[in-house]
């Protein structure tokens, strides 16, 4: 490991980029949702559950990382 990088820091890192996957896919859906008029209200709410996701895993991961590393 680099200087300055904990193990468990490493860890929080690869989770936070592991776990933003879900965010990517709703995100995605919410995309081929928006193609049709009917459904662009169901892919707004997706499109929010989206960014919901993906803002809680990048900030859970951060922390999760920071906090097993002592920092």
């Amino acid at each position: 490991m680099p200087d300055g990088i904990g193990y468990f820091e490493a860890l929080g890192w690869l989770a936070m980029g592991w776990q933003s996957w879900p965010g990517w896919l709703l995100a995605l859906a919410a995309v081929i949702l928006s193609w049709r008029r009917s459904s662009r209200i169901l892919a707004f709410h997706v499109l929010l559950a989206a960014w919901h996701t993906t803002l809680l895993t990048v900030v859970w991961g951060f922390y999760l990382g920071l906090f097993w590393s002592g920092s």
